[in-house]
């Protein structure tokens, strides 16, 4: 999933950013995005290193720490536009990112409790 976020982000802007925002509305994602394409590289990277930690079977803990970075970080990033914008946006998206980062918090106990690396 990170993976295609990752290339969705490499695409126009239109595919992922939310048409209806006024101009008092703030997109931390958005700005994030303007600086460089710093989720592009955030998702494909997380995509990359779970896939490679799976079929590898190594670096299983450091692939699920660099997801619970990158989902917490995009969530937040989302609340925290929704929060300082006017009216508020909807949040839906930042909750279900906080959720997979939740996720993969759990697998990251869960390899530990059986002694992956």
């Amino acid at each position: 999933m990170a993976l295609l976020v990752g290339l969705v982000f490499f695409g126009p802007e239109e595919l992922f950013r939310w048409t209806n925002q006024g101009p008092q509305q703030t997109s931390i994602v958005l700005l994030v995005q303007r600086i460089g394409p710093i989720w592009s590289f955030l998702f494909t990277a997380m995509g990359v290193a779970l896939i490679g930690a799976a079929t590898m079977r190594r670096w299983t803990i450091h692939a699920h720490v660099l997801a619970v970075f990158g989902w917490l970080f995009y969530g937040t990033s989302i609340l925290l536009g929704s929060a300082l914008s006017e009216p508020p946006a909807p949040i839906i998206s930042g909750v279900m990112a906080a959720g997979v980062a939740g996720i993969h918090y759990a697998l990251i106990q869960a390899h530990q409790e059986a002694g992956s690396t």
